[in-house]
């Protein structure tokens, strides 16, 4: 179960506000509708944590962002991501610590909502970065 939030979730959806974003939980959902979820999904962002291998539900080419912490000492997503033909990139957000929540300033944002439109799912690169 993930153990961080992503904030401020107003500020993200603000950015973009062509597209509809569900935040997920997934205390607030059952298996069926976590699945439902992620297999409509056109894009997946969220900071790294057991909730993102959720994306295995997902449909191929579906772009998926993901918060790196500072002190992470694996990185798998990318891995599920790759092996499952979904399109991926990593965001660092200094200060952000795997037992802490994700407070994202502008920057960060501007960063995340600027990645998604420049991603397309027919043309993409692995990046670590």
């Amino acid at each position: 179960m993930m153990h961080c939030a992503l904030h401020p979730q107003a500020e993200l959806q603000a950015a973009m506000p062509a597209v509809r974003i569900a935040f997920f939980r997934a205390s607030q959902h059952t298996p069926r509708s976590t699945v439902h979820l992620f297999s409509q999904a056109a894009a997946v962002l969220g900071p790294s944590g057991s909730a993102m291998h959720n994306i295995v539900f997902c449909r191929p080419g579906t772009l998926v962002v993901e918060i790196i912490p500072e002190d992470l000492t694996y990185a798998n997503i990318w891995q599920d991501a790759s092996l499952l033909g979904l399109s991926y990139r990593a965001v660092h957000v200094p200060g952000f610590k795997c037992s802490t929540n994700v407070t994202l300033g502008r920057a960060e944002t501007r960063r995340i909502v600027d990645g998604v439109k420049a991603t397309s799912t027919t043309s993409f690169e692995l990046r670590n970065s």
